[in-house]
């Protein structure tokens, strides 16, 4: 059978044989099509029907593949047409400074991208939509004047890449960052973030690579920018099932041990990767204790102990990766305060699911009250390092959610723990009211204004008097003294200002119900008559 000769099997099966070469075809710019002569050639080995992953049919050639090839030389120009730079969106001078603050400012907190392989030469020769996703991505926090632009057009060549059935690294990467940040109405996080594991899936990411990094920089940079992709995959696959309630996609079993992947390539210089291995590691203890939740087992001891176990567990995780006296390699500790929250804050859900089996007892009150503490503390951080801003919709989720239980917790609180809870929220709110900068349609606007209306509630209790600390957190009923006793925690405090709603809180207040409504968080709104 010759190698150099050509057979086309008609538009339903779309083959072609091609000859047998160690080169084998590049991921990029387009889909992976069933190569005769993989199978054909005589010289072929023996399939392998039983090799490891393998479905019960596949058309992925049995020979290892390469996971990033180098740059085709036809294909290692700009493209004019999507190019923003050339079509004059921005200048080369601005477009190079918002790369530069992604990989400062944004990129730490989705580890997508490695700054030494992503340089603005690198993004405009290979991929235009990712170009342009980095563009719009920066410019929403640093260029508000070229950000409307700039999104439209990465959105556009963002959708003309997948409307062809592009599967280029590029387009995967543009659909997270663009989930990440994203405008508060936009509903579409799900479908992005489902459609970037189908590309990652048809790219063979899920199989580990078992052969060593080769020993040119630039491509063994290249093999790590799809293999990080896909670890920031599964972490973006359980962000989005966490908020929709939804099942995952991503297996356990498809990816390699992140931690021992992100140390086998130290030498190569600082990087996000351990930020990916620490991330990962909190993901699969959140996925623990969902299946904890999804045993139904009502028995009260072994759900005291599976939260004991995990909340060991989160120690260890804080203690192994913020140890200041022998912290992890290339891992900052003083820029990971997000995901030093984000840890916090799967502490506080089980430490309230704690509270909700024994809601009388008030040394779990106060466990749960000590974690708001270290949230808290946290909050103040990335208020002051800019990052609060940044965080977007991550942020309004957590703290949202902590506001409301501070809200129903206060009314069955003693009189400490309400001066307390107020104190706390009293923080919170001028933590995200500093980072505003009077923009009413920042991320930090809408959970200031949610914890004003929230604090104007709490007064009219506070002054109305309420339970006591025996009430049923539950049920609502009180087991003590009826309506507790009456005290004026704001005027105690010094919190008068925010007995009564604002102005311009009243006036924001249908635009803030459908900011909360599309992240899926509407039933946080204090209803009407609850106002």
């Amino acid at each position: 059978m010759a190698n150099n000769s050509g057979i086309s099997t008609g538009s339903s099966l779309n083959a072609t044989v091609s000859p047998t070469s160690q080169t084998y075809p590049s991921q990029r710019g387009s889909n992976h099509t069933l190569n005769m002569a993989e199978y054909l050639d005589p010289t072929d080995k023996d399939m392998q029907v039983c090799a490891p992953k393998a479905p019960w049919f596949s058309n992925a050639p049995a020979r290892p593949r390469r996971r990033a090839p180098s740059l085709d030389p036809e294909i290692d120009r700009v493209n004019e047409s999507d190019d923003p730079v050339s079509l004059r969106a921005l200048s080369e001078v601005e477009a190079n400074s918002l790369v530069q603050l992604f990989h400062q400012r944004l990129n730490p907190l989705v580890a997508v991208l490695d700054a030494q392989l992503h340089t603005m030469h690198y993004l405009r020769r290979t991929s235009s939509v990712l170009f342009s996703t980095v563009l719009a991505s920066s410019s929403r926090f640093f260029r508000h004047d070229l950000h409307p632009t700039l999104l439209s057009h990465a959105r556009t060549v963002l959708d003309r890449a997948l409307q062809a059935g592009s599967t280029d690294i590029g387009v995967v990467q543009s659909l997270m960052v663009l989930t990440y940040w994203k405008d508060p109405e936009d509903t579409s996080g799900w479908m992005k973030v489902g459609m970037a594991i189908r590309l990652g899936y048809s790219l063979f990411w899920h199989i580990p690579r078992t052969e060593p990094l080769p020993d040119d920089e630039m491509e063994a940079r290249e093999i790590l920018n799809a293999e990080r992709t896909w670890f920031c995959l599964f972490s973006f696959d359980r962000g989005q099932s966490y908020v929709h309630g939804l099942p995952t996609v991503i297996r356990l079993t498809d990816h390699a041990d992140p931690e021992v992947w992100s140390r086998q390539h130290l030498h190569l210089g600082p990087s996000v990767d351990m930020h990916i291995s620490a991330s990962i590691q909190l993901c699969k203890l959140k996925d623990h204790w969902g299946e904890v939740c999804e045993s139904k087992c009502s028995d009260p001891a072994y759900l005291e102990l599976a939260i004991e176990t995990l909340m060991t567990q989160c120690d260890a995780l804080i203690h192994k990766w913020f140890n200041k006296e022998a912290p992890p390699p290339c891992f900052d500790t003083d820029v990971e305060h997000v995901l030093l929250w984000s840890i916090l804050d799967f502490m506080f859900i089980m430490k309230r699911f704690h509270l909700d089996m024994a809601p009388h007892d008030q040394l779990r009150l106060d466990s749960c009250l000590h974690i708001v503490a270290r949230v808290a503390d946290e909050v103040d951080i990335l208020a002051s390092n800019g990052m609060l801003v940044i965080m977007q919709d991550s942020a309004s989720c957590m703290t949202s959610s902590l506001v409301v239980f501070m809200r129903k917790l206060f009314r069955f609180s003693d009189r400490s723990q309400k001066s307390y809870i107020l104190t706390m929220l009293h923080r919170i709110l001028l933590a995200h009211a500093s980072v505003t900068n009077e923009d009413s349609k920042t991320a930090p606007a809408y959970v200031a204004r949610f914890i004003r209306r929230v604090l104007s509630a709490l007064s009219v209790e506070s002054r109305a008097g309420s339970p006591g600390p025996g009430a049923d957190l539950l049920n609502g009923s009180s087991h003590g003294q009826e309506g507790g006793v009456e005290v004026d925690f704001f005027a105690e405090l010094g919190l008068e200002e925010f007995m009564h709603v604002p102005e311009y809180v009243a006036q924001n207040e249908a635009d803030d119900g459908r900011y909360w409504a599309n992240m899926l968080l509407s039933e946080v709104l204090p209803r009407n008559g609850d106002m």
